[in-house]
């Protein structure tokens, strides 16, 4: 496994973070070093799966909540990033079948470092393979993100608790996903267009019976201590090295705006 660096923070808006998710990727495609960052989306973003339609989404609710907007590198569907914690990781991707869909060694890796740690806050996190999913009809909650799980995705009692996504760039793979800490997430129904109050208590019903958050079992977990304890475990899984410097990454302006 080559040598890597982890990095927290910063905690700011939607443009800015995947402007730096992008520039690791491409730092990974010239250097096949594995990068990780651990960070929170400062105001709350709704983000977009890179192919969804913008037209989902009601932009007027959200620039009315300062909420940003932006279409992550990465595929799924809409996630409101609230009260959640996002990792990043770019890794090489040598060596894997360029027909592969997925890299599945990364998915593994990640799926082993956050269930050791959240094992570790007395979360009973496992993978979706060791659980059926607990889902409702395939169809129904069509535009947002955490409306299914691979056997690669973090549980709890067969509740989604991290929904992730991945990129194969020239050489190298982006993964990202979002770890859901408080129920603030489940406000992304309100964003969506052309839903009334009776469909959207029943896209309620089916994301609480779908996903599940870390206060809801333990709420004694604060942020800080989250952070630093997945941090500690990516840091072991992949090998890598803490640093509070971008000195490696060149920084550029990147349009991740919606249109």
């Amino acid at each position: 496994m080559s040598e890597g660096v982890l990095y927290n923070g910063p905690d700011v808006g939607g443009r800015e973070q995947m402007q730096i998710d992008r520039m690791m990727l491409r730092a990974t495609e010239e250097d096949a070093i594995t990068r990780i960052r651990l960070y929170r989306f400062v105001p709350p973003t709704l983000s977009l799966g890179f192919n969804q339609k913008i037209s989902d989404i009601d932009i007027e609710k959200c620039e009315k909540s300062s909420y940003d907007i932006v279409h992550r590198p990465t595929g799924g569907r809409a996630v409101l990033h609230k009260g959640d914690i996002i990792y990043s990781i770019t890794h090489s991707a040598a060596g894997v079948d360029s027909k592969t869909p997925l890299h599945i060694g990364v998915y593994n890796l990640v799926s082993l470092a956050l269930i050791s740690g959240l094992n570790e806050l007395d979360i009973p996190a496992t993978s979706a393979e060791q659980h059926r999913f607990k889902n409702s009809a395939p169809s129904d909650l069509p535009k947002l993100c955490f409306s299914s799980s691979t056997k690669h995705e973090v549980q709890v009692d067969g509740k989604k608790l991290v929904g992730s996504a991945q990129r194969r760039g020239y050489g190298a793979i982006l993964q990202h996903g979002s770890i859901l800490v408080t129920e603030e997430y489940l406000e992304v129904i309100n964003l969506l267009k052309g839903i009334n109050q009776e469909q959207a208590g029943k896209l309620l019903e089916a994301m609480q019976k779908r996903t599940i958050h870390i206060h809801a079992i333990n709420n004694k977990c604060d942020f800080d201590s989250i952070i630093n304890k997945l941090s500690d475990k990516f840091c072991e899984v992949f090998e890598t090295q803490k640093t509070d410097e971008y000195t490696d990454l060149k920084i550029e302006a990147v349009d991740s705006s919606v249109t």
